[in-house]
């Protein structure tokens, strides 16, 4: 999940890439509510109640290699920060969602959602992120669930 945000005032421009997914859209709720103006990017966007655009992010036609993902983040970090644009790339660790259980389903894996990091509270470290002081910049987040 890659989001570029521009402070406006107290709040922010976000755009949340897998808007529609379990995570995103826990996100996106998140950020609407924290007062925040939010693109989301996913499929059937029009559901989410922000501005939106579509793409199936699962499309190899949609969307550059995994691997290429970290490269156009750190391009759009050192592009953007002269306008004041800052992008921070989300890591996040197992998130207790349909489609991890579906995955690890399909490959014979043990799913158990207690634990996993619940969307909600990935979307809570992603709003902090935001509200970081000014005199800060999070690159970065990686969020893992916590020990048992």
């Amino acid at each position: 999940m890659i989001g570029r945000h521009a402070r406006r005032e107290s709040s922010w421009e976000v755009l949340v890439t897998g808007a529609t997914g379990g995570i995103g859209t826990a996100l996106v709720g998140a950020l609407t509510a924290a007062g925040h103006e939010v693109t989301a990017v996913g499929r059937d966007v029009g559901r989410l109640g922000v501005r939106g655009i579509e793409a199936d992010l699962a499309d190899p036609g949609t969307l550059a290699a995994a691997g290429e993902l970290r490269e156009l983040a750190d391009s759009l970090r050192e592009e953007e920060a002269a306008h004041g644009i800052r992008v921070t790339t989300v890591y996040p660790g197992a998130t207790a969602t349909d489609l991890l259980g579906e995955v690890r389903n399909a490959f014979g894996s043990p799913y158990d959602p207690e634990a996993c990091i619940r969307p909600r509270t990935l979307a809570e470290m992603i709003v902090w992120v935001l509200n970081a002081p000014a005199d800060s910049y999070p690159c970065e987040l990686s969020v893992l669930p916590s020990p048992r």
